[in-house]
């Protein structure tokens, strides 16, 4: 088990280190929105986290920040399942719901 927490400066940490894990087909699903590795980048260093998930024994940080345009985006962070040392991105999409802080 790693000593890693899901906090924003340990996510922001962990992306200096590159030591954030960007999935294929997350990143297939990510580009089918519009998103590229500059909006996940922009979206860590900008956001906040509003939301802690616990899910399938799995906790998961919701992030809300902005794309490189500036535009709101949430990303979904936990760890990743095949080096607990490391952090990865589970999706990434726009906040079109009124749970989100800024909504398109």
């Amino acid at each position: 088990m790693s000593n890693l927490t899901l906090t924003m400066k340990n996510i922001r940490k962990e992306l200096a280190k590159s030591n954030i894990v960007l999935p294929m087909h997350v990143q297939e699903e990510i580009s089918k929105r519009g998103y590229f590795k500059k909006d996940i980048i922009q979206c860590m260093w900008t956001g906040e986290i509003t939301e802690m998930q616990y899910h399938r024994k799995e906790f998961k940080a919701i992030i809300e920040g902005f794309d490189f345009d500036g535009l709101p985006m949430v990303l979904v962070v936990g760890f990743y399942r095949e080096n607990r040392n490391k952090l990865a991105v589970i999706t990434a999409f726009p906040p079109i719901k009124p749970k989100f802080k800024r909504v398109i």
